[in-house]
């Protein structure tokens, strides 16, 4: 089978024929024009940008090459794979020897970045003092790992990630060519996909053209693996409203369509970034929450190991966070941030004594208050007294918990936990949490960190929210009681009204 991948077919052939990258090709062909050719050079830039094309591209005109007979004198390397002291001591050795047939030897070494020290140093000796036949071509996408030494004798062209109206453009080329029926949305869809890389954009082109139909954003969107961009909107619109319901339920839905969590993770904080940017005027709680929202989402890992659970831990950490009661007078940020933050945070920034409190702390001491998942029945006590033991209990079990499970920890902060003779009970408001939790592997990490943090056993159970519960907790995310749910807080959490 002869075929060829589309990207290696269409791979560019001379400077006119980068895409994107003009400024790097005028300045090459005016540098091969004038004979002002240096003998080392650095390409950075995003993968599939064109750095080797242009590396061959200016190989071969350097050597007035015609086709690819004698190209034994243009050799690549491969850094990734060749990237000890030994390869870069054995081409020191060879690049003294005369080229074969061409003029000038030419040296592409790729993915630079990944030589070692030793091998960098010893490259180093060559690049100070070069034979006049060889020429260095270095291409990276992290030049930022490039020794100071290493770049500072060469000359250095970036290549930009290319615009998806050029790669759309690009893309509606090849597929003409290659007698592709695809429409135009789903061709600039592959553009934006692409991420300004040529050859991933074409790559997807080529995945997508064994279909006997004509290509539609449907197939783009199911082929790919990633969640309709509407779909997208209406969760972060469903976070920042407080909707928790449908926000769930339009996770559940896009993750059993097939769209992968990765996709749906860079999708949702994509999404979320242009909505902040377009609202950056306004001052409702709305811009708040998506601020909110993009922090969380930007906080996780894509390697995490249970990808789902942590975006859904962190859209519904919105409602908790959105829905904290703020003082008459104004809703800040200070006091928001301050409210989200775990007992041992507020107490760190709030290190004089607590405050005493009025009616609404006595009823704090009388019942658990819940706030961000986190609910003791300590009582309030004198000024300067140590905290109640179950609410650092609380706070040591949470800190050990984070440090196995980021997962877990998400879904342990939106649940009610209450303490009593009996042990601890901790209440889900949601099935698939309380499912989550009771999972022997994630019941038996919350109970052993409990016990830890306790010094000795610790009963545990975890239980669904009843109708009653969950509507109070909607109640009090509305607003209700505001001022006395602000002094509870600070009474049960340790802070001061200032």
């Amino acid at each position: 089978m002869d075929r060829l991948a589309l990207y290696r077919k269409y791979r560019s052939q001379d400077f006119d024929q980068l895409i994107g990258q003009e400024h790097v090709a005028t300045t090459l062909e005016n540098a091969l024009t004038k004979g002002r050719v240096s003998h080392a050079y650095v390409f950075t830039g995003p993968r599939g940008t064109g750095k080797t094309s242009a590396a061959r591209i200016f190989a071969r005109r350097l050597n007035r090459l015609e086709d690819t007979s004698h190209e034994v004198d243009i050799i690549e390397i491969d850094a990734a794979s060749n990237n000890g002291v030994d390869e870069i001591r054995e081409l020191r050795e060879k690049v003294h020897v005369a080229p074969n047939y061409l003029d000038y030897k030419v040296y592409i070494i790729d993915e630079v970045h990944m030589l070692s020290g030793a091998a960098f140093n010893a490259l180093l000796e060559t690049l100070e003092e070069p034979p006049a036949h060889a020429i260095f071509i270095l291409a990276t996408t992290e030049p930022h790992k490039l020794p100071q030494t290493i770049t500072s004798r060469t000359q250095h062209f970036p290549f930009y990630p290319v615009s998806t109206e050029v790669l759309g453009q690009h893309l509606h080329t090849i597929a003409e060519a290659e007698d592709i029926a695809i429409d135009d949305q789903a061709l600039r869809l592959l553009a934006e996909l692409g991420e300004g890389s040529v050859r991933d954009s074409i790559s997807l082109l080529d995945q997508l053209a064994g279909t006997d139909e004509r290509i539609t954003t449907d197939h783009v969107y199911s082929v790919v693996g990633i969640a309709q961009h509407e779909h997208i909107r209406q969760l972060m619109e469903a976070a920042i409203d407080q909707k928790p319901e449908e926000m769930l339920r339009l996770l559940d839905e896009m993750l059993d369509s097939g769209a992968a969590t990765v996709s749906v993770l860079k999708q949702l904080q994509e999404t979320t970034r242009h909505y902040i940017r377009q609202h950056l005027k306004d001052s409702d709680m709305r811009l708040y929450n998506a601020r909110q929202l993009l922090s969380e989402l930007s906080s996780i890992p894509y390697n995490v190991a249970d990808l789902g659970v942590s975006i859904e831990s962190a859209l519904l950490r919105i409602g908790w966070q959105a829905g904290a009661p703020a003082s008459k007078t104004g809703e800040t940020d200070d006091f928001r941030q301050q409210a989200a933050s775990t007992p041992e945070q507020v107490r760190q920034k709030s290190p004089g004594k607590r405050r005493k409190s009025s009616s609404a702390s006595q009823k704090a001491s009388q019942q658990p208050s819940t706030h961000h998942g986190q609910s003791t029945d300590a009582e309030s006590k004198d000024d300067g007294q140590p905290a109640a033991p179950s609410e650092a209990v609380w706070v040591k079990a949470l800190s050990l918990i984070k440090q196995q499970n980021t997962s877990l920890y998400g879904l342990v902060r939106n649940t009610q936990v209450d303490f009593s003779p009996e042990g601890c009970t901790m209440t889900a408001q949601f099935t698939f949490h309380h499912r989550r939790l009771r999972e022997h592997h994630n019941f038996t990490t919350i109970k052993d960190a409990l016990e830890h943090a306790h010094g000795g056993a610790m009963p545990l159970d975890i239980v669904l929210a009843s109708s009653s519960q969950k509507a109070a907790g909607s109640s009090r995310a509305n607003g209700e009681d505001d001022e006395d749910s602000i002094k509870q807080v600070f009474d049960i959490l340790g802070g001061e009204i200032v």
